[in-house]
């Protein structure tokens, strides 16, 4: 094993682009670092350095920067969560370059290109990773801090590609995975991970409502007292809107309630706000809600009556709140993985289509049981702390 002789603590995720979901990683870890042990220096890390603190997130160091700094003080390097098994580079800085985006998703010789000759690993990495987020970096230990994404059948074809990434697995310190289908994806190259609930669950702790009402923008202090939020990505925008839209409503009506639209997914790639504000001008009385910050956007979820919608950190929002959640679109593979691990007892095993799942829709939102949604989020919450404390205690051990 490498030695990690020192008190850092690098937190690499893909928090340099404005994700919801991802800009909540490390910042949920750090609270929780800091409390358990104020010695451990941590250090935010990205692909590339970004600074969205105007959007509430923290600043990242870029990749290089990570691989540069290691070298010299040693540490711990925790993969923070999301999606991260194993999407490729490609992919990766589509959601980051405005220009790379546009030709990868454009011209499809582009994407084979990029996969051939490695250009934008070449950009983001000096060390040459096979996979961004499954790492090997000298004088370092690594923790997989309840990860997402079954992407080995893509590495698998590759042979050494295949062997990199068992190799740098198997010698982590500790692996959670946030759901069962990518735990048995592994598992034969680490039967020992651990499954545990995506570590945002606890987002209600490190920013209960009271804190809330203090750091969100002005316009998002004026909210319907009741209302359903509704979120699609773009790329999931349904084929008869009119259908969509009197569906939403009626379930809004059932609870004398408003509809707001609120995105979620604003990096490149995802655009919320596209199917959204088309949706608003189908539908005159649906409110649109433009989000300042990420704040804004758990708020709107926390005080909400139900969610609608394709995010799964949407849906992470609304469960650690004490929301009602419902998944849409069966193509959000990752969030249906997750339902079928979490939700089950509450009806919420899978994503629901907007053509024919309508009764389903309204069965789990009539049914909804609080009080079983409440002992599920307090044993979820528990399996939080627990891995994320047991990660740093390991770490304190080290320095």
């Amino acid at each position: 094993m490498n030695k990690a002789p020192s008190g850092y603590v690098y937190f690499l995720s893909a928090s340099d682009r404005l994700n919801y979901g991802d800009l909540l990683f490390p910042m949920i870890f750090k609270e929780v670092l800091v409390k358990a042990n104020s010695k451990l220096k941590f250090v935010n890390c990205g692909l590339v350095e970004s600074d969205l603190s105007n959007f509430g997130a923290l600043p990242t160091i870029s990749y290089r920067s990570l691989e540069k700094n290691i070298v010299k003080t040693g540490g711990c390097v925790v993969v923070g969560g999301g999606e991260v098994l194993f999407p490729t580079w490609g992919l990766l800085y589509s959601y980051i370059n405005p220009v790379f985006s546009y030709l990868f998703y454009k011209y499809k010789f582009v994407k084979k290109f990029d996969e051939r000759i490695g250009f934008s690993k070449r950009i983001i990495s000096r060390t040459r990773q096979v996979s961004a987020f499954c790492v090997d970096l000298p004088n370092s230990k690594t923790f997989y801090n309840s990860v997402g994404g079954i992407g080995l059948k893509r590495i698998s074809k590759n042979e050494s590609e295949y062997a990199s990434v068992k190799n740098n697995l198997q010698k982590a310190e500790w692996v959670s995975l946030r759901d069962y289908a990518t735990a048995e994806s592994l598992c034969e190259i680490r039967p020992d991970v651990q499954t545990v609930p995506d570590s945002a669950l606890i987002m209600s702790d490190v920013y209960p409502l009271s804190e809330l009402e203090d750091l969100i923008s002005e316009d998002f202090k004026n909210l319907p007292d009741k209302y359903v939020v509704l979120q699609l990505g773009a790329k999931f925008e349904p084929q008869n809107l009119n259908q969509f839209v009197g569906e939403v409503r009626s379930i809004a009506e059932r609870q004398n309630s408003k509809v707001v639209c609120c995105p979620i997914g604003l990096a490149l790639g995802h655009d919320d706000h596209k199917v959204l504000k088309k949706i608003c001008e189908l539908a005159g009385d649906f409110l649109y809600a433009a989000p300042q910050n990420l704040f804004d956007i758990m708020y709107t979820i926390a005080c909400s009556e139900v969610y609608l919608g394709t995010s799964l950190h949407g849906f992470i929002t609304a469960q650690s709140f004490g929301c009602k959640f419902i998944p849409l679109n069966k193509r959000v593979h990752k969030m249906a993985r997750y339902a079928k691990t979490w939700t089950e007892p509450l009806g919420v095993t899978d994503c629901h289509d907007y053509d024919n799942d309508w009764l389903a829709i309204h069965k789990i939102n009539d049914n909804w049981d609080a009080e079983v949604a409440n002992r599920l989020l307090q044993d979820q919450k528990t399996k939080v702390y627990d891995n994320i404390n047991t990660m740093i205690d390991a770490m304190g051990s080290e320095s």
